[in-house]
C-alpha cells in the first residue's frame, strides 16, 4: 500500500466559522451541501464537518474528549480503506 494520507476530516462545531477561518488563512474550499466543506491541500484533502455528524459516522459517542478527526487513504481506485471493514480474517487487528 502507498504511504500517504488522502484525506483529513476535522469534526467542527460551526461549520460557517471554520471556513472563514480557512479563508482568513487564504485557502479557498467548497461546500456541496452546506454540511462539509473540502480544501485541497497540496497532494491531500481537508474536509470541516459537523463534530456530532463525524461522531456518529466514526460509530461513537462525542462526550466531549472525542478529538473529533478522522485519516483515510485512498486507493487506485478511489475507494478510501475503511476501517470497519478490518474485521476478522482481514489480516488486521482490532484494538478497543
Amino acid at each position: 500500500m502507498e504511504q500517504r494520507i488522502s484525506l483529513i476530516t476535522l469534526g467542527v462545531a460551526d461549520l460557517r466559522r471554520a471556513m472563514d477561518f480557512y479563508g482568513r488563512l487564504g485557502w479557498e474550499g467548497s461546500s456541496p451541501d452546506g454540511e462539509v466543506a473540502f480544501y485541497q491541500a497540496g497532494g491531500m484533502i481537508l474536509g470541516l464537518w459537523d463534530r456530532a455528524l463525524l461522531a456518529a459516522d466514526s460509530g461513537i459517542v462525542d462526550a466531549g474528549g472525542h478529538g473529533g478527526m478522522t485519516l483515510a487513504h485512498m486507493n487506485s481506485l478511489g475507494y478510501a480503506w475503511n476501517p470497519r471493514n478490518w474485521g476478522p480474517g482481514s489480516g488486521m487487528p482490532i484494538v478497543e
